[in-house]
């Protein structure tokens, strides 16, 4: 977090120079240089400066300098890139290392659609498949000081990856976790870039969750692109080879139903709980909410006034926007609810407090 080497500190790499709520000051100088770090400069740099001194015709030192400036630019945005994904996943360790019996930390991914699959199946049913959209929620909290956790699976039959079946599902998520463990009052979330959770219609519907639920979803944090869905691939992982141990059971999964059944077979996944979410009665034709710069920002803290939005974790003091400043927000009569049984379930031990780090 502190480094006199400008290309090693954190604070100074993340905070925006243009935009004072999104900075922060460093409390010493960057006088020094790395030497790794320069020679990866002045390597790129060379390499233009090569192609741009030879006699090759002209198109083809053009197409070579394209190549290489291209090379370079995405040498170096996968360096800040790999920065941004250690500082955003300190989000994570923080909550991990100070959560409480009554919060819970909760990562939530759409799992690549399942393909159906018949036992024994032939060439002409193995081609021209529909995926089954599924949802996976980890919900990791402590019980006597030991990490626990327990996921939700929620099989959408409709099909739809949007922000509204993501709202649905958390309130879903939310009310069922509020109703089995009533000590339950703070919930931060976790999540990736996909569209329909980095969107303004998920984050200002977290107002609509707050006062349905009586649950205080204080936090919104989103990691870097490929950088910390952890809990939900591997717990996706386990899933499928329970389900292709049905399949090879003599059994056809073809189905949402025929999936929550196979995942429920020969006594579940120990922590895993299952729901079919129906098709809804009706169309939803609601207005898109617009926030301009929303994907840039990465942290986002809930309140009973407003939003505030920060680009980094933990840098500047952010950008607080009242609810009343957002020309439009979700209201109750936006979403169909979801009233299916969230299936049996219960929080299990996990391994360590540090699981699912990424390996760099």
């Amino acid at each position: 977090m502190a480094s006199t080497i400008p290309d090693h500190c954190r604070v100074f790499a993340l905070s925006d120079p243009k935009k004072e709520s999104y900075r922060r000051r460093c409390d010493h100088e960057h006088n020094q240089l790395c030497e790794s770090c320069e020679t990866l400069k002045t390597s790129l740099d060379s390499v233009v400066s090569f192609i741009q001194s030879t006699n090759l015709p002209q198109d083809l030192q053009d197409d070579l300098l394209f190549t290489a400036r291209t090379a370079s630019d995405g040498i170096r945005s996968w360096k800040t890139h790999q920065l941004r994904m250690v500082h955003q996943d300190t989000a994570r360790t923080d909550i991990v290392d100070s959560i409480q019996e009554g919060s819970v930390l909760i990562t939530q991914d759409f799992a690549m659609k399942f393909l159906p699959a018949h036992y024994r199946e032939t060439q002409a049913e193995f081609f021209g498949k529909r995926g089954i959209s599924w949802h996976l929620t980890v919900c990791q909290s402590k019980r006597g000081g030991e990490l626990v956790a327990q996921t939700f699976v929620h099989i959408i039959e409709s099909g739809l990856q949007d922000s509204h079946t993501v709202v649905t599902v958390m309130e879903h998520v939310l009310k069922t976790l509020k109703h089995e463990h009533p000590e339950l009052t703070k919930v931060v979330y976790r999540q990736d870039n996909a569209g329909c959770y980095h969107c303004a219609t998920t984050i200002l519907a977290c107002k609509l969750l707050r006062e349905r639920t009586k649950v205080d979803l204080c936090r919104i944090d989103f990691c870097d692109p490929q950088g910390g869905k952890g809990p939900c691939d591997r717990k996706a992982a386990q899933i499928k080879m329970h389900v292709k141990q049905y399949i090879n059971q003599g059994h056809s999964v073809t189905t949402p139903a025929d999936l929550r059944k196979a995942i429920e077979s020969n006594e579940g996944i120990c922590g895993v709980r299952v729901t079919v979410v129906p098709v809804p009665k009706t169309t939803m034709h609601s207005k898109s909410i617009k926030w301009e710069g929303i994907s840039t920002l990465f942290n986002f803290e809930i309140t009973t006034a407003g939003v505030r939005a920060f680009k980094a974790y933990g840098i500047g003091a952010g950008n607080f926007r009242d609810w009343t400043s957002f020309a439009e927000i979700s209201r109750n009569n936006q979403f169909e609810w979801i009233a299916a049984e969230a299936g049996k379930g219960e929080f299990v031990a996990v391994k360590t407090a540090k699981a699912d780090a990424i390996p760099y």
